[in-house]
């Protein structure tokens, strides 16, 4: 079974570099921060598993943009906009094992994931949403 990521950035805001733009992370009980995501069930598409998870974990939907099987080992990466802006506020997740959901703008301390995979993904769509393909 793989599993698929959410790179979710607001709908003001071209995606950029981790030091010039805004996304969405969860903060999981036990692993900490990290990007909302999950397995993909038996018979869904990666995008309806993309959607699903993020507003299960988020409580948030928006519009997908697109889909990377390569970023990551054994896992895809999808880019979602979503129509709000961001702000320093956190939330509540609909989920009772993420115990927080924020928008950075840094990457965390308590970070599950490597900066530079992050950076790796912002770059990745970063590049995306400026080209012309």
């Amino acid at each position: 079974m793989s599993w698929v990521v959410v790179w979710a950035t607001p709908h003001d805001e071209n995606p950029a570099v981790l030091d010039d733009s805004s996304w969405i992370m969860v903060r999981h009980r036990t692993r900490g921060w990290e990007l909302p995501g999950g397995k993909i069930r038996h018979g869904e598409t990666i995008e309806d598993a993309a959607t699903r998870e993020f507003n299960e974990e988020t409580g948030m939907s928006g519009q997908l943009m697109g889909i990377n099987s390569k970023l990551i080992d054994g896992g895809h990466v999808a880019w979602i906009i979503v129509p709000k802006s961001a702000n320093p506020f956190s939330w509540e997740s609909p989920d009772d094992s993420i115990m927080e959901v924020g928008w950075c703008i840094l990457p965390p301390d308590d970070l599950h994931w490597g900066v530079e995979e992050l950076s790796k993904i912002a770059i990745y769509w970063s590049n995306a949403s400026t080209s012309s393909s």
